[in-house]
């Protein structure tokens, strides 16, 4: 019988964690699954969804039709899921994407954070499955939540075509390496949380560095003033949905972020063979042990230079292509996906 696998997220758009579910879809249909993806509520919708059998709204009815395994992700306090646990029909799992106290802390009042909390740890303990996305937050979990159990299942990104450079970073690349500068690449949103503004001091006491930052966000404007003082070594190239060639384009990845679950451009740049240099965050360490790159102060950037220096002192071509077997050895579809496989009935 064909396994049936849904998955419900909040949304219907192309954030991370929205990224990830559409690779946890692709990876289930390479297997021959039956794949729906429900929403709650309506968003700009994503166009990489080819295959899945049902892209839709939720239903008050799914509460009794749904079957098969199902996949609740990133829902919140994720009562949802404690309803459809009740029923023998499915088996019902969630993923844990993040450190829920740490990343809720910084855009909710204390109270509601609370309530989130204390309803949501009641919520997936009525599940059949809970996973995370790294040690370091399998750890966190099992210090605020004794109780619950959680398995650890990497995220994911599967092989991508080989795509041209988008033509103003091409363009922005070439000047820098005329200048004879190293460039570095920032991919995410641009944002308090993903602490990019750290990186402008590094960049000032620098005059070799280049620094190409791929997103958008509320900090756009800010950065964008900003840039005028660096001479054209500071590139915001605005939302890229291919980060790929960027990458691989780029001497290393710096990700300054204050907090992550486990972030899909490490992924991206493990794919495209580029070392990271990553704020000393715990699931970073975590990333960096495994041979991701190297760690350093993201509060003060003490030893930021020190750092960019060691990681690009070990990037030969021996050891970004060691970046990729890494990818393909604990980030691939057939690796990542499997810890959700085993239980299809």
């Amino acid at each position: 019988m064909t396994p049936i696998y849904t998955l419900i997220t909040p949304r219907l758009d192309a954030t991370g964690p929205n990224n990830v579910a559409a690779e946890l879809a692709r990876a289930a249909l390479a297997r021959g699954w039956q794949v729906r993806w429900l929403y709650l509520s309506s968003g700009p919708g994503r166009a990489d969804l080819a295959g899945v059998h049902e892209v839709r709204r939720f239903r008050l009815a799914d509460l009794w039709r749904l079957r098969g395994l199902v996949h609740t992700h990133c829902l919140r306090p994720d009562l949802l899921g404690a309803l459809l646990a009740a029923s023998p029909q499915r088996r019902v799992i969630t993923t844990a994407h993040n450190n829920f106290l740490a990343d809720l802390r910084h855009g909710y009042a204390r109270w509601k954070v609370r309530i989130a909390w204390s309803l949501w740890r009641r919520a997936v303990a009525r599940l059949d499955r809970r996973f995370c996305v790294s040690r370091a937050s399998q750890r966190h979990y099992a210090r605020l939540a004794p109780e619950l159990s959680f398995d650890v299942a990497y995220n994911f990104r599967a092989p991508v075509a080989t795509a041209p450079l988008p033509r103003p970073v091409a363009a922005w690349l070439a000047e820098q390496r005329a200048a004879g500068r190293t460039v570095l690449a920032c991919v995410g949103t641009l944002s308090t949380l993903k602490n990019v503004t750290a990186l402008l001091p590094a960049l000032r006491a620098d005059a070799t560095l280049a620094l190409a930052l791929c997103g958008d966000g509320p900090l756009h404007a800010s950065l964008e003033s900003a840039a005028a003082e660096f001479g054209g070594r500071l590139f915001l190239a605005g939302h890229v949905a291919q980060p790929g060639p960027v990458l691989e384009a780029a001497d290393a990845m710096v990700l300054p972020s204050l907090t992550e679950g486990l972030p899909l451009v490490v992924v991206e740049a493990l794919r495209a063979g580029c070392p990271c240099l990553l704020s000393n965050i715990a699931v970073h360490r975590e990333l960096a042990a495994l041979g991701a790159g190297l760690t350093f102060d993201h509060h003060r950037l003490t030893d930021f230079h020190t750092q960019l220096r060691t990681l690009l002192t070990r990037a030969t071509p021996e050891h970004r292509a060691g970046l990729k077997r890494l990818w393909e050895n604990r980030f691939s579809p057939v690796v990542g996906f499997a810890p959700y496989a085993v239980l299809a009935r």
